[in-house]
């Protein structure tokens, strides 16, 4: 099963402590930024277990194959999957019903301004 997703919105959060604001787009309230997203995703069903994730941003920089995500509920409703790489928590939910997704990233500290940091995209099925 392949799934192609748009982001639809784009929030990025940060610590009040930092200066980073979001990804240099959109407009910022309270702390966060919001905009119209362009990234675009991929998702492949690799086994029961398994979702493969791929970033438009991955793509263009060469990327071919997918990041392995665990499966945590697939059914007729939803899609459920997270990935934890060392430094991040990354997780996708997808409603199948009306196509609408949720991609997060958390991160208890940023390299260039130690603090929490998070995104957020939400995610349309086309």
């Amino acid at each position: 099963m392949n799934i192609s997703l748009s982001n639809l919105v784009k929030i990025s959060g940060k610590n009040k402590s930092s200066k980073r604001v979001g990804r240099g787009y959109g407009s910022t309230k309270g702390g966060h930024t919001t905009g119209k997203g362009t990234n675009k995703v991929s998702l492949q069903i690799k086994d029961e277990k398994t979702l493969s994730f791929l970033s438009g941003a991955s793509f263009n920089a060469g990327d071919v194959g997918g990041v392995d995500f665990s499966i945590v509920k697939n059914d007729d409703k939803e899609l459920v999957a997270a990935m934890w790489n060392g430094t991040s928590m990354n997780t996708v939910v997808l409603n199948k019903k009306n196509g609408l997704a949720i991609w997060s990233k958390s991160r208890s500290d940023f390299p260039t301004y130690d603090a929490p940091s998070a995104d957020l995209s939400y995610l349309i099925c086309r």
